[in-house]
């Protein structure tokens, strides 16, 4: 019996991880016109509430998803991009500026990207949860609420799905070997952690949405 089980085990294991791979080529390929990733994300988030829910996965449910969640989650993501570009263009003029005002534009920056982090680790996943047809605004609001009242917990989310940034700065040597790994399973791993803390603030807030 004990010897059944731990086969059981590994064969989930590598049902999840076979899932993983598939969710992580159909997040890179459908993510090559740049301005789709948004959207991609959504419907990798879906897929990963379902392996969350040990339901099986299939293309299917990625391209119904893509479908779904392109234009809202479009919107959110090249809103995002553009936030992100005004703090890379103003970053540019930081040595040009006096200490002080310098120092200040860091903070007012920082608060910025904070912000924006913190909103991008809701909308996201309510976008593709969202089949009662809120609106933007209403998802927008939700996913700052969220942000701001779970913070620890947003934080965690939002440190994993920034680490390939933070390794290509602090350890660009690493960073080869990481992308590799991102390359096959790495970015629907991160989404599957993002969406089980996602799923953890969910059941906090009394929030329930259908798969």
């Amino acid at each position: 019996m004990e010897q059944q089980n731990t086969r059981t085990k590994i064969l989930g294991f590598f049902d999840t991880l076979g899932e993983l791979i598939l969710c992580n080529l159909l997040w890179i390929v459908c993510s090559l016109p740049v301005f789709t990733i948004g959207a991609s994300s959504a419907a990798l988030f879906t897929c990963n509430r379902k392996i969350l829910a040990k339901e099986a996965v299939r293309p299917g449910v990625f391209f119904t998803a893509f479908r779904r969640c392109l234009k809202p989650a479009t919107g959110a993501w090249l809103l995002i991009a553009a936030l992100f570009a005004l703090i890379a263009a103003n970053i540019y003029i930081l040595p040009a500026l006096e200490p002080r005002l310098r120092s200040v534009l860091i903070a007012f920056l920082g608060a910025i990207a904070l912000l924006t982090l913190l909103w991008s680790a809701h909308m996201f996943p309510l976008i593709a949860a969202n089949h009662s047809g809120l609106s933007f605004t209403k998802l927008t609001t939700m996913a700052f609420a969220l942000g701001i009242r779970y913070l620890p917990l947003t934080l965690s989310a939002v440190f994993v799905q920034v680490l390939p940034a933070v390794l290509f700065i602090a350890f660009p040597n690493l960073f080869l070997y990481a992308s590799a790994v991102y390359a096959v399973f790495g970015i629907a791993l991160t989404s599957l952690y993002h969406g089980f803390i996602v799923e953890r603030i969910w059941a906090k807030a009394h929030l329930s949405f259908t798969i």
